[in-house]
């Protein structure tokens, strides 16, 4: 996951941001990155903006997870900086076994798509050819 920060002030700061899962008790899980690097620390120069901050989130359970930007180990959001993500789906393996149908048909039907249009090409290339054949025997009957 990778998100974007900015500064509009006129003074530089540093913070410190971290991705976690919020359960349902009101505890916080950490993604896997921040689990295993610790929080993110951002240095945002005045006016700054897309200062680039990359997370890793590998799901624990199917259902919507809510996943928050802690800014500065603020788990209260005192600060009222710690971004909520919102409308992020986890299916289960299982249903996402069904997309391996579609991948085969997918590709199923790109392999007959090239197959046609090599055998398209074939048959174009060949006619080509026996016309310049045909223009050459008429003109040798003529002469």
């Amino acid at each position: 996951m990778v998100t974007y920060w900015e500064n509009p002030g006129k003074n530089e700061g540093t913070i410190s941001v971290g991705l976690y899962e919020q359960r349902i008790d009101g505890t916080f899980q950490p993604s896997i990155s921040t689990l295993i690097n610790g929080p993110v620390e951002l240095y945002l120069p005045p006016g700054s903006s897309s200062v680039k901050a990359e997370f890793e989130y590998s799901p624990s359970e199917a259902g919507q997870p809510l996943l928050v930007l802690v800014v500065d180990g603020d788990y209260g959001n005192d600060n009222y900086m710690n971004v909520e993500i919102s409308d992020i789906q986890v299916s289960s393996l299982s249903e996402g076994g069904q997309s391996g149908g579609e991948f085969v048909l997918i590709a199923g039907s790109l392999l007959i798509l090239v197959s046609l249009m090599g055998a398209a090409f074939y048959v174009i290339r060949r006619s080509a050819g026996d016309s310049e054949y045909y223009d050459e025997e008429y003109e040798e009957y003529e002469e």
